[in-house]
């Protein structure tokens, strides 16, 4: 979703790239964003609403002027396949994570590669995920060796190792004040909130019955969204103390 609130985008499983209103839920635009084989994997919104990503299941990744949706660049192919992407909270990096070792980080404007975050678990059906603090000075990996990674965004130094899940990693979200961090569970189907500054797992979810797809909070950091392979959404209380 655009930060106005005005219109999101939206990626299909047959290429095709739309932006919608918010208001009147109607198609304003939309693009055959790749025309090779494998399905949209991923959308993301620059900061700014400025321009749109969007990655495929064969590993390409694409950047789109938001206005028209005119291609802007594509970005070098790498081993990565099941890519997904997210801007840094500034705009100028895009992150990828898919199938392969390595979670990246690129440069915006000339879609140049600046880091690479290695040793991560290899598999095309359980691919690593990533997230910025909201400050942009960290990046969190998780992946099929079921640990949770947290990163520094200028150097791609790892900082600390974090253990608490079953299963692969299938999500993560950062909480607003970047002092916690929520990651989501492939098999395990378990959230788990995690304190940044120390790595201690401090609270475990329990209730979903398939992988967490998704995890965001609340503006206010008090509560947290799921949405689930098992079909539902669920808010929990994220714990801050009293």
């Amino acid at each position: 979703m655009s930060s106005d609130g005005q219109w999101l985008v939206s990626g299909a499983a047959d290429q095709t790239l739309r932006t919608w209103t918010i208001e009147t839920g109607r198609i304003v635009l939309e693009v055959e964003a790749f025309r090779t084989p494998g399905s949209l994997r991923s959308v993301a919104i620059s900061p700014d609403d400025r321009r749109i990503a969007a990655s495929s299941m064969n590993g390409r990744i694409r950047l789109f002027r938001a206005e028209d949706i005119e291609l802007l660049m594509t970005f070098p192919e790498t081993e990565e396949r099941n890519v997904g992407v997210a801007f840094s909270p500034n705009g100028r990096r895009l992150i990828s994570a898919g199938s392969g070792s390595a979670v990246r980080v690129w440069d915006v404007e000339r879609g140049r590669e600046l880091l690479t975050l290695g040793d991560h678990a290899v598999n095309y059906w359980a691919p690593a995920c990533a997230a910025y603090s909201p400050d942009g000075k960290l990046i969190a990996t998780g992946d099929a060796s079921t640990m949770v990674r947290i990163w520094d965004a200028q150097t791609a130094k790892l900082l600390r190792n974090m253990e608490g899940h079953r299963a692969a990693i299938q999500s993560l979200a950062f909480s607003p004040d970047g002092h916690r961090l929520a990651s989501g569970g492939r098999d395990d189907h378990l959230i788990n909130l995690w304190d940044v500054p120390s790595g201690r797992l401090t609270l475990t979810l329990r209730g979903h019955g398939s992988l967490i797809e998704a995890l965001v909070f609340s503006p206010d950091g008090s509560r947290i969204v799921s949405a689930s392979a098992d079909h539902t959404l669920k808010i929990w209380d994220a714990g801050l103390p009293e």
